[in-house]
């Protein structure tokens, strides 16, 4: 008979979020919708331009914000309503929404505007498929320096014991399971042709990926920054790498202009660049709130999820045995953190936690997978899933409370709301 093997698992992972989420269409739901907050902005595009053939989102707004919503009340300069969210997110989802057009047309639907919860299912499913696709890359980069086991340990933990899970069934319509699945090709082809000089080739093969990591979400293209570092730190000739990292660069901006004629299009304006052209400052980049994202009960990291508080810890003994790609961990965390922390919204919004440094589990990954491994040589093995398991318990907890509660809170968590409140509440839903 034939073992399990990881990646069978790691598919019935994903199988179960979806499954969790596809339960979840039951639910009563007050605006009858299951895309909501970021994800109306990352939705409209597609039926406004692949049915509608425009950027007029009056339509689709009318859907989703009541009526005297700022973002139907507001009107840009070509006299339409804006859309500050960046396009890439829709991009990668327009093949499930053309599969739910066609199976809408052709089953003879009544609906057929690309609005109804139908197509909504269907591009949601296919946005947590995304998610099962960028775990699988968080396994195959570890699986690069640990043994399978210890690679899928890492993996699965970070998915039920971290933030992740939380984007693949309750709100996947947020654009983290699409980064993921980017910084994790990103991540993986980068490991693979670490030690070698970076080539035309793979130059052009970074700027591709770097540029559609930018139109998801644009921070996410300084990952392109990693290799052309790490390059120099291993003492590559400093021309032929600055060389390629133009390359890259040209590339990667090439592609980034959809996101500039998208703004045209809508704006009036290629560089209106809507986050950081409001009237507040969007960004405080001397004043950077670290302690408060990484410690403070407002979705701290490592208050929120301490899984990423042992991956921290295990860069040390990535270091050990790789110097190179634990800079680089520490070099693509660095970069997430002082970028969120300089933000004037540090705490990401309604978030199930620090959900911004998603995009970094490819490089974390591989840094918890070396702290499970010391764990696994000097400790007992039950120690380590009682470990992991108490985390996962936790995370549990808190994902209900969340979800049922603090979602819909319109003040910051307190201490109290994410340590003792997460079992008072799930206690108290079930009649004790």
């Amino acid at each position: 008979m034939r073992l399990i093997k990881p990646y069978h698992i790691l598919f019935l992972a994903t199988s179960l979020c979806l499954a969790v989420f596809l339960l979840s269409l039951a639910l009563p739901r007050i605006d009858n919708n299951l895309i909501g907050s970021d994800g109306i902005g990352y939705y409209s595009n597609l039926p406004s331009i692949l049915l509608d053939r425009d950027f007029d989102f009056t339509d689709e707004y009318a859907r989703f914000y009541p009526a005297d919503s700022r973002h139907r009340t507001t009107l840009t300069a070509n006299g339409i309503p804006g859309n500050r969210w960046p396009i890439g997110t829709a991009i990668f989802w327009s093949p499930f929404f053309l599969i739910a057009h066609i199976a809408a047309v052709l089953g003879g639907s009544d609906s057929v505007d690309g609005t109804s919860q139908f197509y909504q299912a269907i591009v949601l499913s296919g946005s947590i498929i995304y998610g099962g696709i960028g775990l699988w890359l968080c396994y195959r980069c570890a699986l690069i320096f640990f043994r399978p086991f210890i690679s899928l340990i890492a993996t699965l933990s970070f998915l039920f014991a971290g933030n992740l899970i939380y984007y693949m069934t309750a709100e996947p319509y947020m654009s983290h399971t699409v980064s993921l699945c980017l910084s994790g090709l990103f991540t993986y082809i980068y490991l693979t042709r670490r030690n070698e000089p970076i080539s035309h080739k793979t130059a052009l093969l970074y700027g591709i990926i770097a540029g559609f990591m930018a139109l998801v979400r644009p921070q996410d293209g300084l990952f392109l920054i990693i290799p052309f570092v790490m390059q120099l730190i291993s003492r590559q000739p400093f021309f032929q790498t600055a060389w390629r990292a133009l390359e890259s660069g040209i590339v990667a901006l090439g592609i980034y202009a959809i996101q500039l004629l998208f703004w045209y299009l809508v704006y009036g304006d290629a560089f209106a660049a809507p986050y950081t052209s409001e009237s507040t400052q969007s960004f405080f980049w001397l004043s950077p709130r670290i302690g408060a994202v990484l410690f403070s009960s407002y979705r701290g990291l490592i208050i929120w999820h301490p899984i990423y508080s042992l991956a921290l810890v295990g860069i040390f003994f990535l270091y050990r045995s790789s110097r190179h790609v634990a800079i680089a961990t520490v070099l693509a965390f660095v970069i997430q953190l002082y970028i969120v922390s300089a933000w004037r919204e540090w705490w990401q919004g309604d978030a199930f936690g620090g959900r911004m440094f998603i995009v970094c589990l490819p490089f974390l990954t591989i840094a918890l997978a070396a702290i499970i491994r010391w764990w696994l040589a000097h400790k007992h093995r039950l120690t380590l899933a009682l470990g992991i398991g108490t985390l996962i318990g936790l995370n549990f907890f808190l994902f209900v409370v969340y979800r049922f509660d603090l979602v819909l809170a319109n003040h910051p968590p307190t201490w109290y709301e994410i340590t003792l409140y997460r079992f008072v509440f799930f206690l108290d839903k079930l009649g004790f």
